[in-house]
């Protein structure tokens, strides 16, 4: 009888030796996993602050491409400033002021930025903002654009400021 309780007790002895390797396997196992884990998200952070710091610079850039553009505007407007006291020809300052106007919406439209076409169009909110609806003789003028009190712009397919308009109305009896 002592020699099976030896073999159980040696049998016991194997498989908690096996047991407490595997123990250890699995923890070692889970310590590799945990790693990775860290470390993949710790590469994820360092992404997503270099993806931020690279949307901010983006942003900055093209701040800096318009503002280059609206200064290049300034310039000639100064220009046309103070061409005003070496011209006494109404007609000259018109011209200039005219010409500054064109650059500025050539400038405009180089960006992306494109005026909305508003007059005579049928009302529409995504492009417009009615802000007084006025009596119409022509029936074809009713719920249509009949005045733009400041024009709207679209930057790349987007509304970016809707034009402030009057819309007809059917006369009332």
């Amino acid at each position: 009888m002592e020699k099976e309780e030896r073999k159980e007790e040696g049998k016991e002895f194997k498989e908690e030796d096996y047991f407490k390797k595997r123990i250890e396997e699995l923890e070692k196992e889970v310590k590799e996993w945990k790693d990775k884990y860290l470390r993949a998200l710790a590469d994820f952070k360092n992404y997503k602050d270099r993806v931020e710091k690279d949307i901010v610079f983006a942003k900055e850039e093209g701040k800096i491409e318009v503002i280059l553009e609206i200064l290049s505007s300034i310039d000639n407007f100064e220009r046309a400033l103070s061409s005003i006291n070496d011209s006494s020809n109404p007609e000259n300052i018109k011209e200039g002021i005219e010409l500054v106007f064109k650059k500025l919406n050539d400038d405009l439209k180089r960006i992306g930025v494109s005026k909305i076409d508003a007059l005579g169009k049928e009302f529409d909110p995504q492009f417009h903002y009615a802000i007084e609806r006025k009596d119409v003789e022509k029936d074809e003028d009713v719920g249509k654009v009949i005045e733009v009190l400041q024009p709207g712009y679209i930057y790349n397919e987007k509304v970016i400021r809707p034009a402030i308009v009057v819309v007809g109305k059917k006369k009332e009896c």
